[in-house]
């Protein structure tokens, strides 16, 4: 199986080559945890790191939705 036939994680329309990755740099412990949330679901530290920022950008956002539905 080469590489090319490995199916990607990365949803269409995420990698655009105009706009850079954005770096992340993390303590010792939190790159230790990412380490192992990744190993636990065998996935790549960036493809752990990406869920993990979406799943925290849900939470962020939830307080502002929330504060509008009840209002």
């Amino acid at each position: 199986m080469s590489r090319s036939d490995i199916p990607s994680r990365t949803p269409n329309g995420i990698w655009d080559r105009t706009k850079p990755p954005v770096p992340l740099r993390m303590s010792a412990e939190e790159h230790a945890a990412l380490e192992r949330l990744a190993s636990s679901e065998s996935r790549s530290k960036s493809s752990m790191a990406r869920l993990v920022f979406l799943h925290g950008l849900q939470t962020w956002d939830a307080p502002e939705s929330q504060a509008t539905a009840s209002a």
